[in-house]
C-alpha cells in the first residue's frame, strides 16, 4: 500500500505468488494469484468509511488469509495452471464473476460480507 500524498510505502502483505488481479469488499480484500489461488485478506476500513468523515486513517490490510479458493484448472497440455484475470460482485454482492486470460468464465456463488456495525462496536470495546 502506498499513500498517494507522501508517496511512501505504508504496508505490504506477503504473498506466495504474483497478484494478477484485486477486488475490494466492505471486509476482504480478494486478490488472484498467478498460481491459481484466490484469497480473502481481512481489511480494517478506515474511520471516514464506517463513520466519522473528519478521520484521516488508511485501510489497514491484517495479514490473515479468511479463506482460499483454489481454481485447479489447465487449459491445452499447459503445466502452467490458469489464474483469475478479472472478477466483480453481482449487483447484489452473491456471487463472484470471474475470468481468465484464456476465455475461462465462471460464477462462484460466496457472497460478500457487509459491515456489522453491532460486530465492529464489540471488537473496539
Amino acid at each position: 500500500m502506498i499513500d498517494a500524498k507522501k508517496c511512501l510505502l505504508e504496508n505490504t502483505v506477503n504473498l506466495s505468488s504474483r497478484p494478477c488481479c484485486c477486488l475490494l469488499t466492505q471486509k476482504h480484500l480478494l486478490v488472484s494469484l498467478e498460481e491459481g489461488l484466490l484469497v480473502w485478506l481481512k481489511v480494517e476500513l478506515p474511520e471516514m468509511v464506517i463513520g466519522d468523515k473528519e478521520a484521516n486513517n488508511p485501510l489497514k490490510i491484517i495479514e490473515e488469509i479468511e479463506q482460499e479458493f483454489a481454481l485447479n484448472i489447465t487449459v491445452g497440455e499447459s503445466d502452467i495452471p490458469e489464474y483469475i484475470a478479472q472478477m466483480h460482485y453481482t449487483k447484489s454482492f452473491k456471487a463472484l464473476i470471474l475470468g481468465t486470460e484464456t476465455g475461462v468464465f465462471g460464477r462462484l456463488s460466496v457472497e460478500a460480507e457487509p459491515i456489522n456495525e453491532e460486530e465492529e462496536e464489540d471488537d473496539q470495546q
